[in-house]
């Protein structure tokens, strides 16, 4: 899941407008550096306060969106989603032992001066294999984690996985390392220190405002090219600034006056506003993610397969994507988990079931379910106006079929808080992203919505420990296939992020995991 939001006041961001404004007019000198020139800073704007900058226990979108800045994993994802080395040296696995053995790059300074070395690690991935959603999904084909040697550590399995390169490489909830001893401190609470080996340090918080990095002066970068998130990381600015900014319009002003430099996350009506400025471009990130409702299959009635699968027959994707959406520049209809940008993936097994709207079967499906018209409570927020205008249009669609839907209309903080508890909810709002069908959390039982299904379990087992790429993507149709026959979720399509960047900003590339480093703002 890759999104949080929480609202604040349009005064509030009034006064933020101004106030960077003058930075602007004054060009950010105040921090002067490199040998007494002027600081220079990125700013960018974001939809929401983090509620943690502890990226391996949020899946709070804005918290990784900062945090892969301070923090590095073993591995980063190419440009092409592929696991890279990142604090790893070289690796190899041992099929007879089933064991992998990373080496890790010697010298290697946390913004604390420590250096990297594998006890980090072994705390690190222990601390991540316990509270991280994500690391669920591996976390009982390891056997082990132990350090071999100070730079050596062997992570030993129960069977073979293809799936453990992918989950220390994912962003969101990542396996980042910090030191051992941050680990120590925090325990199973979230840390407090934040401290990592990334091309940015921390440096203050104010919350409602905004979070403040600077460059990490003696950050020791990888050497081969860049390539997505990975390969070699250069804090081209001095002060890296994320400002807090819950309406898109507001972000949207902020780059077009030139306080900002870059805000993402905007609603697709302001498209013909930002092609028409002349100090911004837009863009358009391909693929993003797709929006979701999850039922919660604890308790009635969602926890009956017929009644799923009524709701779904009851839908028209092509009205509730058009309905919510400007222009279909930002969204597509499509049946396939994962979006056709990921050609190794993409898959039409199950498309007989998605976007067939058929009002009389899904009566029928509904009176064999023995539903009789009780209310059903669908979590939604206008903190995200696609995921409230998806689930209104699509709350009228499924009471012409005799649903009683309530819409409950809340921030999404409450969605992250509300959806952790078996009641008092029926179905929430969100978008998921994942690169790899494997790391999809909504396959866990623990996820919220807990699919409880030994076919689903077994088919999943197969999927990751499955080596073989094309055997794996067999596997992958069988499963995607019992998806859309049991329902336990519904994907609506596949929707596009629209982006603003100034025109002063280089190297700067829209990407379902926006960096910032080798980004350079012109002063």
């Amino acid at each position: 899941m890759r999104t949080e939001h929480k609202k604040n006041h349009r005064l509030r961001n009034g006064i933020i407008v101004l106030a960077l404004a003058c930075l602007v007019l004054t060009g950010c000198s105040s921090s002067p550096s490199n040998g007494g020139s002027a600081a220079s800073t990125l700013v960018v704007a974001i939809s929401a306060d983090p509620p943690t900058l502890d990226v391996q226990t949020s899946t709070t979108n804005v918290t990784q969106q900062i945090g892969y800045n301070i923090y590095e994993g073993l591995f980063a994802p190419d440009a092409n989603f592929k696991p890279s080395p990142m604090l790893v040296d070289t690796y190899h696995y041992d099929e007879a032992t089933k064991t992998y053995t990373f080496k890790l790059r010697a010298g290697v300074p946390f913004q604390n001066g420590h250096i990297l070395d594998s006890g980090d690690v072994v705390a690190s991935l222990d601390r991540w294999m316990k509270l991280s959603t994500y690391a669920q999904l591996v976390a009982a084909d390891i056997v082990s984690i132990k350090a071999t040697g100070k730079l050596t550590v062997a992570m030993k399995l129960k069977q073979d996985s293809a799936l453990i390169l992918t989950a220390l490489t994912f962003p969101n909830q990542q396996a980042a390392i910090y030191p051992a001893s941050v680990v120590k401190a925090a325990g199973d609470q979230p840390i407090k220190s934040f401290i990592g080996t990334g091309p940015f340090k921390f440096d203050s918080q104010q919350v409602g405002v905004e979070t403040t990095l600077s460059r990490f002066a003696d950050y020791k970068p990888r050497t081969d090219a860049p390539s997505g998130m990975a390969g070699k990381r250069v804090a081209d600015v001095d002060h890296l600034v994320f400002k807090s900014i819950p309406e898109a319009s507001v972000r949207l002003d902020n780059v077009t006056t030139g306080a900002v430099q870059i805000a993402d996350s905007l609603d697709s009506d302001l498209y013909s506003q930002i092609t028409s400025s002349a100090n911004v471009v837009p863009t358009v990130t391909k693929p993003y993610e797709w929006p979701t409702a999850i039922f919660n299959k604890s308790e009635p009635p969602f926890d009956d397969v017929k009644v799923r699968q009524a709701f779904l027959a009851a839908l028209n994707m092509g009205q509730i994507m058009q309905g919510a959406f400007s222009s279909d520049k930002f969204y597509q209809l499509d049946s396939s988990i994962m979006a056709p940008q990921f050609k190794e993936w993409w898959s039409d097994a199950g498309s007989q079931y998605y976007n067939h709207p058929d009002p009389a079967r899904a009566k029928q499906l509904l009176a064999e379910s023995g539903y009789h018209n009780q209310p059903i409570v669908w979590l939604t927020t206008r903190d995200y106006p696609y995921m409230y205008t998806i689930a209104e249009t699509a709350a009228q669609q499924l009471k012409a079929v005799g649903f009683n839907i309530k819409l409950d209309v809340v921030d999404f903080a409450t969605i992250g808080t509300r959806r952790a508890v078996k009641t008092g909810w029926n179905i929430f709002s969100t978008a998921l992203g994942d690169p790899d069908p494997g790391a999809d959390a909504y396959f866990s039982d623990t996820a919220p919505g807990w699919w409880v299904d030994a076919h689903k379990d077994a088919l999943v087992s197969k999927l990751n420990s499955t080596m073989d790429p094309t055997a794996r993507k067999k596997v992958w149709d069988e499963l995607q296939l019992y998806f859309w026959q049991q329902v336990p979720l519904i994907k609506f399509g596949d929707i596009f992020s629209l982006g603003a960047v100034s025109k002063t900003v280089s190297g700067y590339t829209p990407a379902l995991f926006p960096v910032y480093w080798n980004v350079s703002v012109k002063k």
